[in-house]
């Protein structure tokens, strides 16, 4: 079986592909997945513009891979962190988290071999299986698998599935042309609408969703619901910021009000300046905590409501 993800090759060939590879790293981590879908095309159009594949680039764009199916659900994941595993078991991103960590190690391939079969082949072409070199007949391991076909440089690129005593045939055309990670996300299997119940989320059905895996990356495939999980992360960055600075002047204002009552350390009318002062301080602080703490429930509903936006527009 050989995977459809095609997308029309850039006009411009990214000979190195570690920036895009980096960009969708970071995307991943802060789940803007649609952006690092973007960005893995960008390192797929690489692939299939220039020379082997080096084995650690690989492996990360296959751990980034498994990151993107893993968060959307998709049970293709332990393909791809297997995949990964085979070409560089030693190369891991540590932003993904120890649940994805877990996962990578414990990804196994589903074993036993299978075969390609090349057509459109040019003459004194090369052809190049996870980086390495390759000739015919194409025995492969079940499993992932990238394919490079080209003189010096590679021409092509495609993502191979190879199940266990399975022939694919992969056409050739003569044209550069790659292939995509992801089209879409597919979320299937959240019914719309949306709904927020407290702090919890669920769909038109009752199924909890999951703020994290759900919730924000369906929001992250739009403009808008980027902008709003940005807002969010931002509110809540000036929330731990104020919380710190509000218990530092709670605590500064307890020993300029016990200096001024009992310790007498400080003139008298200094003492009680600074502890009014502090007491403003906390005020603001409190204020300002409240303030963000209702922007912040309403960031969530703006995310909610994007993700939302984004499950009835794949219902169309």
């Amino acid at each position: 079986m050989i995977w459809t993800f095609f997308f029309t090759a850039l006009a411009v060939c990214p000979e190195d592909i570690r920036a895009p590879l980096q960009s969708a790293e970071s995307d991943i981590a802060m789940f803007y997945l649609a952006d690092a879908s973007d960005s893995l095309g960008v390192v797929m159009s690489g692939f299939g513009c220039t020379g082997p594949a080096k084995s650690e680039e690989l492996a990360r764009f296959w751990l980034a891979t498994g990151a993107v199916y893993y968060l959307n659900g998709n049970e293709r994941s332990n393909l791809a962190f297997a995949a990964a595993r085979q070409v560089d078991p030693d190369t891991w991103v540590s932003d993904y988290g120890d649940d994805m960590h877990s996962l990578w190690e414990a990804a196994t391939p589903p074993g036993g071999t299978g075969s390609l079969t090349l057509r459109g082949l040019g003459d004194g072409e090369s052809v190049w299986l996870n980086g390495a070199s390759a000739t015919a007949p194409f025995q492969v391991s079940a499993g992932l698998h990238l394919l490079q076909v080209g003189a010096a440089t590679a021409r092509t690129a495609r993502l191979v599935q190879v199940a266990p005593d399975e022939e694919v045939v992969v056409a050739l055309e003569r044209a550069a042309s790659t292939t995509r990670v992801v089209e879409h996300f597919p979320f299937d299997d959240v019914v719309p609408p949306l709904r927020r119940e407290g702090r919890r989320f669920q769909d038109g059905e009752g199924t909890p969703l999951s703020w994290q895996f759900q919730v924000q990356p369906l929001a992250s495939s739009s403009a808008g619901g980027r902008a709003a999980i940005q807002l969010h992360r931002s509110n809540r960055l000036a929330q731990l910021g104020v919380g710190a600075a509000g218990l530092g002047a709670a605590y500064a204002t307890y020993v300029f009000a016990w200096d001024a009552a009992i310790g007498r350390n400080l003139d008298s009318g200094i003492s009680w300046t600074l502890t009014g002062a502090g007491f403003a301080a906390v005020t603001g602080a409190i204020a300002t905590e409240i303030h963000l703490g209702k922007r912040r429930t309403q960031l969530r509903r703006d995310i909610a409501t994007a993700a939302n936006r984004v499950v009835l527009e794949n219902r169309q």
